[in-house]
């Protein structure tokens, strides 16, 4: 069964999508990382900035050649300090690291300054576009999701899956139970989006599709 699969709105949301995460769940094999791998040269091909998260096996990572960088995670999140100076004639701001401390200090500062008006955000990573692989629930991701929320509900996902029982939960859901791997459905799809996969997104594609 095919789901939502709308050429229109992937190109759209492909072309406006200037970070991408491309996603395998943590018991991914060969199929999904070389799935992972053709759909990152395709992003990256269009000029966006794609980012392979991988934390299956391994041992698939040794068979492909010209694989790109994987990840574990979505990356570092910022922590941002602001405070409110009105009425505060700051002159110099400077800061230093000792032993393994951070601390910066504002002068002047008068001694009634009230504390209260320091702030700590955290500022998670942002992007633009999630694409899972061989996930039938998001929950399939583990501590990837469960510690990433804010990410994937507020990020548009496109969800592709051979599973019978994909439930679903993306803007794009691409589920086709009668493909043999995963593989083989992103080398098809690529071609049907209208995109020519590159050299390595072949190369990483038949050896994902290659018996064992």
């Amino acid at each position: 069964m095919l789901v939502n699969d709308d050429k229109t709105q992937i190109n759209k949301l492909f072309q406006e999508a200037e970070k991408v995460a491309i996603i395998t769940t943590p018991f991914a094999g060969k199929d999904a990382l070389g799935a992972g791998i053709a759909i990152y040269e395709t992003i990256a091909s269009l000029g966006n900035e794609p980012r392979l998260l991988f934390s299956g096996d391994q041992e698939a990572l040794s068979l492909f050649k010209n694989a790109p960088t994987t990840y574990p995670d979505f990356g570092y999140s910022e922590l941002n300090i602001s405070f409110n100076y009105k009425n505060t004639p700051i002159e110099k701001v400077s800061y230093l690291t000792e032993n393994d401390v951070f601390k910066m200090k504002i002068f002047p500062i008068d001694k009634n300054f009230d504390t209260k008006n320091i702030a700590l955000e955290f500022a998670y990573p942002k992007y633009d576009l999630l694409i899972t692989l061989g996930a039938e629930k998001p929950s399939d991701f583990g501590s990837l999701y469960e510690d990433n929320l804010n990410i994937f509900k507020n990020t548009p996902i496109i969800n592709l899956d051979i599973s019978p029982n994909n439930q679903n939960f993306a803007v794009v859901n691409i589920v086709e139970p009668q493909a043999k791997s995963l593989a083989s459905l992103v080398f098809f799809k690529i071609g049907v989006w209208g995109y020519f996969p590159t050299t390595n997104a072949i190369n990483a594609l038949l050896v994902a599709m290659a018996p064992d």
